[in-house]
């Protein structure tokens, strides 16, 4: 399978925009394409990585951007995992994700004073849908390579 390479905007005025300008990308390739495990694990790795104490606060509207493709998630992952166990704790992770987008849409002085553990939750919940997404890319890929052989 071939994957295309994120395509992010110009580098805007700071670095958290240009981030969310990739994470966007790839929250709106996940709920447009036939390949949305990959492109959403690689949107909640990249959430993940820059959605940090530390990190500059999101402009207002990379924040309403990120918000508004985190409220089309939820038919996405539905269209990924249906089993309702798994479907539960995935949604869960959708949460998780607008947790993360709101706290790094916070300026720095806010920010601190977000709990600790309410972050760590949020963070724990998106890299287990995280994981979910890229196992199911892996065994797709898997089930191509297969295929590919077998009419070879």
């Amino acid at each position: 399978m071939f994957h295309a390479k994120s395509a992010c905007a110009a580098k805007p005025k700071n670095d958290s925009d240009f981030y969310a300008a990739c994470v966007s990308d790839e929250f709106e390739r996940a709920t447009s394409s036939l390949e949305a495990a990959y492109h959403l694990s690689n949107g909640l790795y990249s959430l993940q990585l820059h959605a940090v104490r530390s990190a500059p606060n999101l402009s207002i509207g990379s924040t309403n951007r990120l918000l508004h493709l985190c409220g089309r998630l939820p038919y996405a992952v539905a269209g990924l995992i249906t089993d309702e166990a798994r479907l539960g704790f995935a949604m869960e992770g959708v949460a998780g994700v607008d947790t993360l987008i709101r706290f790094w849409g916070e300026p720095l002085a806010v920010r601190q004073h977000w709990s600790q553990s309410r972050i760590y939750a949020a963070g724990l919940s998106v890299r287990w849908l995280r994981n979910e997404c890229h196992n199911i890319s892996l065994l797709r890929e898997l089930a191509h390579r297969s295929a590919k052989r077998k009419c070879a």
